[in-house]
């Protein structure tokens, strides 16, 4: 009756000697353990909790307490704090301790200037292993078992749900312009000059990229004009029957950049292009 509420009978002589007080023996586990019952607002389920933890314990798992905390943005960001701060304060791994080393070696070889971060915090949501914001790139050490790369690791159910967190963090960070760098713990370990070869090419890309010089047209001249369509053969301008020759140029980050056309039909932006139109042909 304590536990349960169902009314039972019981022998005088045991009532006597100060037992009887459980309707069955499941109930009296559950008192002698002094727990409570209570529902989770999440799917339904009934479940016990230790009368200490009555008024702190809400759910009956792990997942339908992510789900409730996932639903309103005040404690999804409660959510996120706590496991930001879990990860910046815990030991970190072996895999990440030769991730970080490696950053900064290839960082201070290639670009001594630019600055990286560990859990770093992106998206207002995911806290990734490493992160070199200037460059817009996300490292991540995967251990083998816990991300999947052993099928037999596959089986575990935590192992799916990480396998599956991983692809949906992959895809809204590459959505928000960022490249994603995985490694895997047996490739950090044991094939390292792969690992850094591959985080060598990244950053030379993005070293590539932001030197490479581009033909640009001033802003402020083209007002009023009209963006001139056509190609240029081999560096010649190509012309029509009674129009000027005209540049293909196209608009990138607040210039224009100058499109050159092959013989053979590709298209080529010339790295020693160093000459700026001023202005745009009329119409």
């Amino acid at each position: 009756m304590r536990v349960c509420g169902e009314a039972f009978s019981v022998k005088v002589s045991v009532a006597d000697d100060g037992h009887g007080f459980y309707c069955s023996n499941d109930c009296r586990h559950v008192g002698h353990r002094n727990r409570v019952e209570l529902t989770c607002p999440c799917c339904g389920t009934r479940f016990w909790v230790p009368a200490s933890l009555e008024g702190k314990r809400r759910t009956c798992s792990r997942d339908c307490w992510v789900k409730i905390m996932g639903a309103d943005p005040g404690r999804s960001a409660i959510l996120t704090k706590a496991r930001h701060d879990l990860l910046t304060t815990r030991n970190e791994t072996r895999p990440e301790r030769i991730l970080y080393a490696l950053i900064g070696e290839v960082l201070a070889d290639l670009a001594p200037e630019v600055a990286w971060e560990r859990q770093h915090l992106l998206l207002s949501r995911w806290t990734v292993d490493a992160a070199v914001p200037s460059l817009r790139l996300v490292l991540q050490a995967d251990g083998d078992y816990w991300h999947g790369l052993l099928p037999e690791s596959r089986e575990d159910p935590r192992v799916l749900g990480n396998m599956a967190n991983d692809a949906r963090q992959d895809h809204a960070i590459t959505k928000a312009g960022w490249r994603v760098l995985r490694f895997w713990e047996r490739d950090l370990i044991g094939d390292l000059p792969e690992c850094a070869a591959r985080m060598r090419a990244a950053v030379t890309e993005w070293l590539d990229l932001q030197h490479a010089p581009r033909a640009t047209v001033s802003r402020g001249r083209q007002r009023g004009h009209r963006a001139a369509a056509g190609r240029l053969s081999t560096g010649t301008p190509s012309t029509t029957k009674g129009q000027p020759a005209r540049l293909p140029l196209r608009r990138t980050a607040g210039q224009y950049a100058v499109d050159f056309t092959r013989s053979d039909g590709s298209v080529f932006a010339p790295h020693s292009t160093t000459q700026t139109f001023s202005a745009l042909p009329g119409r």
